[in-house]
């Protein structure tokens, strides 16, 4: 089984590791031995091998028609990515033969109370698979929340990205405005048209909250990045052929500053965007939005063209008013 293969089929995994370590009534199988050794046997704490005495039957790696327990590295290398973001905190690695990490030890790098930290149990597992699987995870477990958006303007047809936020459906406005016919894939017309809409004058940005359940999975959440911040965009760009393909680019924040060409500041990205994205999300390895892309720069002048594309930080999203819905939303644009 691949790597990232466990976060699909073991969706818990990561958070029942943190809940095995972090859990002080659990003993090492060796605490007799702590104890003579003078340790505090109220502190001693666990390694993988405890974690797969424990777990052996309930998590397994798919070996044709066999089920074979999970490998002690895999245990490893999930832990180790924990202790990365502060989720687990490493002790100690024992033993000049501990090729395999069984003997490597962990505790809960979390601060506040156990009770406190289950309160937030659905936000933090989800956290911890986007942190431990990567982008791959994230794109898979995320493409159900981002859809196309087709419209005729000018009696041409062309199309954009939507994605669904913890605040509603958000795209760019520009791929609203002037449009005769407008199709969001997997909503009803009737429910874009009694759904209330929020813009602001000069900021790209719409957000579409339908008053009734349109049925998507998930959401995504919003949050700030740095500059540097690894990110992935994902949309539909118009490829020749792939146009109703949900493609997706990995690269970086290469800055965050205000253009002496708007009122707000923008997000300048390595990762490659074309005409389609606008309106997708700009997704960080927590899996949070971080930015909505509003355009592909073109260089005019005497400057480098890199490809890099533009987007608006998610926190112009709390910002938005309520405006009129005069937008001509149908259930079948005639040239799809």
């Amino acid at each position: 089984m691949r790597f990232s293969d466990y976060g699909k089929t073991y969706p818990d995994l990561a958070w029942v590791i943190w809940e095995f370590f972090s859990d002080h009534t659990i003993k090492n199988m060796l605490i007799n031995d702590w104890e003579c050794r003078g340790f505090n046997p109220d502190y001693a704490p666990k390694c993988v091998a405890d974690f797969l005495h424990k777990f052996d039957k309930q998590y397994t790696e798919i070996d044709g028609q066999r089920g074979v327990g999970i490998q002690p590295r895999t245990i490893a290398k999930i832990c180790d990515k924990l202790c990365e973001h502060g989720i687990l905190r490493a002790v100690a690695v024992s033993g000049i033969n501990n090729f395999d990490n069984i003997m490597n030890f962990y505790e809960s790098g979390l601060a506040g109370s156990r009770d406190e930290i289950f309160k937030q149990k659905n936000i933090l597992s989800r956290r911890m698979n986007n942190l431990i699987y990567g982008f791959a995870y994230i794109y898979e477990s995320n493409r159900v929340n981002v859809r196309p958006i087709w419209v005729k303007k000018d009696g041409a047809l062309s199309n954009g990205t939507c994605f669904n936020s913890a605040y509603g459906i958000v795209t760019a406005m520009h791929c609203l405005e002037g449009c005769s016919e407008i199709q969001i894939e997997g909503i009803e017309a009737d429910v874009l048209k009694s759904a209330k809409i929020y813009g602001k004058d000069k900021i790209d940005l719409v957000l579409i909250i339908p008053q009734c359940d349109y049925q998507w999975n998930d959401k995504f959440m919003p949050d700030n990045c740095e500059v540097l911040d690894e990110i992935m965009v994902m949309g539909y760009p118009n490829h020749s052929g792939f146009d109703r393909f949900l493609t997706t680019t990995v690269g970086s924040v290469a800055a965050i500053e205000q253009s002496y060409l708007v009122e707000y500041k923008q997000m300048l990205l390595t990762g490659k965007i074309k005409g389609g994205n606008s309106g997708g999300p700009v997704v960080d390895i927590n899996g949070s939005v971080v930015g909505i892309v509003t355009e592909h720069p073109s260089a005019k002048g005497d400057y480098d063209n890199f490809g890099y594309g533009i987007a608006i930080p998610s926190s112009y999203l709390t910002e938005l008013e309520e405006i009129n819905n005069n937008f001509n939303f149908t259930d079948k644009i005639s040239d799809i």
